[in-house]
């Protein structure tokens, strides 16, 4: 279990530095109680509260040690199991600050989860195709029956055998460390593009256009996405795989059209 824990210690409180640390202290105590294996992570803002003094107070480790404003370290984390982190890394940001921001990584990284996704082929030929097929049944098999609930499972059966024959279906595999905006009709073209000639000069501009057409929808579409809080969380539990083991995107219908 992990509790994670944000703080904000202003330069100037209106309240005794000792009385925040013994709220930590105190609400941390509490939770190790009744989860006594319990992984702890706190930090933020800390200004000029003393890391070394809450350290001693709380048996939490302080994880960073570089300036994250100008020469002084005034935003920190801190962690009871500082076995289970890696190194804190600092990262500048674009919003309005002169913070850095400091990332605190795993110290072992999760087995990648590989799931195959299938794709159907709707491109430009593929749709004429499924057309024409329609266009030239006979549906006797619907016609020569009068029992409607028969009539359109035969109905059903004959467009999916045309779309499948006509549209097939390919199978990407996606892995949870591919960035969101790599969707299974990426990994799709991608695959063809390995199959063409480096010779073939006008099909790999042909299909390297495309690809980039792709990336810059799906970053958009990334971009334009709600970030409310019910959206963040739906984001950092698919991120995380904190709810389910596979990673699902849906920045495209899982069409193949180039």
């Amino acid at each position: 279990m992990l509790v994670v824990c944000g703080f904000y210690h202003p330069p100037r409180p209106t309240y005794q530095t000792k009385d925040l640390m013994n709220y930590l202290v105190d609400l941390m105590d509490n939770i190790l109680d009744k989860f006594p294996g319990v992984v702890i992570v706190a930090g933020g803002d800390i200004n000029q509260l003393d890391p070394e003094e809450l350290s001693s107070m709380t048996g939490w480790k302080a994880l960073v040690n570089f300036p994250t404003r100008g020469d002084s370290i005034l935003d920190n984390a801190f962690t009871n199991r500082s076995d289970l982190f890696g190194k804190c890394i600092p990262y500048k940001i674009t919003t309005k600050t002169d913070h850095m921001a400091v990332i605190l990584p795993p110290g072992i990284k999760l087995k990648p989860i590989r799931r195959k996704v299938q794709i159907r082929d709707c491109r430009k030929h593929r749709k004429e195709g499924f057309y024409k097929a329609l266009a030239g049944e006979t549906w006797h098999a619907v016609l020569n029956t009068n029992d409607v609930d028969q009539a359109v499972s035969n109905l059903e059966t004959v467009i999916h055998m045309h779309m499948n024959k006509c549209m097939p279906l390919r199978t990407v595999r996606i892995s949870s460390r591919d960035p969101e905006w790599i969707t299974p009709l990426l990994k799709s073209v991608l695959r063809t593009k390995s199959r063409i000639s480096p010779n073939n000069v006008e099909r790999n501009n042909e299909i390297n256009k495309r690809i980039s057409e792709i990336i810059r929808q799906n970053r958009k579409k990334l971009f334009q996405e709600s970030i409310g809080t019910n959206e963040w969380w739906k984001n950092i539990d698919n991120v995380s795989q904190r709810r389910k083991r596979s990673v699902n995107s849906n920045l495209d219908k899982q069409f193949l059209v180039s």
